[in-house]
């Protein structure tokens, strides 16, 4: 690993996703004319429709294999061979790993000489694959690391249980640019090589994160490994007035990551990405009831313009047009009044929450967005 100063990700978020076969009517036979003769067909002549062939599920390939050492600093004569692989699904649907993935080194003869039960993959969310899609594993052999001898090896092969999937919720328009850097060149105190990044959600739907893998090659135009992958992510954006979270359309972030390639040095790379923006799904939100409000609940006043409320999940519930602001400053202001005082408050997931005390007893608060109005929940400790 690079002994000099690391980075991590500095993402800077501007303004900134049989049928059942019916029985053949029966054919009405006119008086005048003669009936045809049965049929002397044997049911092994009787014609029947094929079913539809299921698609068959083909395995992973390896289309690039790339070895290098990463040295052992207290130990120099000793280190560890890793492999970076490139893989392809050739299937034209999109397919998931449902078990445990090995991979087999094979010597000359095609015999197996050392196998890994634990590759890593780089692909999306470390589970699933696009028709067609490139991704990327990391193998090691780590040997060499416990003092033993390294065997001698040709080729590999990658076992991995794939099902076919339904698509997941994804969408393609999203830009992700990566560009090599030295760190040295463009932020004082760091060194080494990294990655520049920026992210784009151009479509128009809000995601939850933005999925990258950023294949690196040398000036061979060899796979080295991938420099830069994960999931980018919002966990939460408000505006007080609209209540947005999640990546907007037109957001962008943009930092520097440290590359992931550091047994290179600092030989420049070219960079291939590929993206996807994760789409938010809507988590249903728990209506007010459809009651009228009443005007306080266990001696807490229920704010004067509720539209609808009710006692429920052992407390009160009530919705307002009233503004976040506004709710807030109604019950740290009524609260007081009653000898509560406010110990905790904050947000979490797109709830923003108060806590309140009075000796032994406590009162909470949390506000959340719905339907266009804001959802209130009392409850209280005695």
């Amino acid at each position: 690993m690079n002994a000099t100063r690391k980075l991590g990700f500095l993402i800077l978020v501007g303004l900134v996703a049989l049928a059942a076969c019916a029985a053949p009517p029966e054919t009405a036979i006119e008086p005048s004319i003669p009936a045809e003769p049965e049929s002397t067909a044997t049911p092994a002549d009787t014609a029947t429709p094929e079913a539809s062939p299921t698609p068959a599920l083909l395995d992973l390939e390896i289309l690039e294999v790339f070895e290098h050492s990463i040295p052992n600093l207290s130990d120099p004569s000793s280190g560890v061979t890793n492999v970076e692989v490139l893989i392809r699904n050739p299937n034209d649907f999109h397919v998931s790993i449902t078990g445990d993935a090995e991979v087999r080194f094979l010597n000359s003869a095609g015999d197996v000489v050392y196998t890994n039960p634990n590759p890593s993959f780089f692909i999306w969310q470390g589970e699933w694959m696009t028709p067609g899609q490139t991704g990327a594993i990391q193998v090691c052999m780590c040997l060499e690391s416990e003092g033993s001898e390294r065997p001698e090896w040709e080729s590999l092969e990658l076992i991995a249980p794939l099902e076919e999937i339904t698509k997941p919720a994804y969408t393609t328009d999203v830009e992700v640019i990566a560009e090599f850097v030295l760190l040295e060149e463009v932020l004082h105190g760091y060194s080494g090589p990294a990655v520049d990044v920026t992210l784009t959600n151009t479509s128009d739907q809000v995601l939850e994160g933005i999925a990258k893998l950023v294949f690196a090659y040398n000036a061979s135009g060899q796979y080295v490994g991938m420099a830069s992958y994960g999931t980018a992510v919002v966990t939460f954006r408000e505006d007080i007035e609209t209540q947005q979270r999640g990546i907007q359309p037109g957001d962008t972030a943009h930092g520097f990551e440290d590359s992931e390639i550091d047994y290179l040095g600092n030989e420049r790379l070219t960079y291939e990405v590929q993206a996807i923006g994760i789409i938010q799904q809507e988590t249903p939100t728990p209506g007010a009831p459809e009651g009228t409000p009443s005007a306080d609940w266990h001696g807490i006043p229920i704010m004067p313009g509720a539209t609808s409320g009710g006692e429920a999940d052992d407390g009160y519930t009530f919705s307002t047009q009233a503004t976040l602001d506004d709710i807030r400053q109604f019950y740290e202001a009524a609260l007081a009044e009653l000898g509560y005082s406010l110990t905790t408050s904050g947000e979490q997931s797109g709830v923003t929450f108060l806590f309140f005390e009075k000796g032994g007893s406590q009162a909470f608060v949390a506000i959340t967005a719905a339907g266009g109005a804001n959802l209130v929940q009392l409850a209280v400790t005695p």
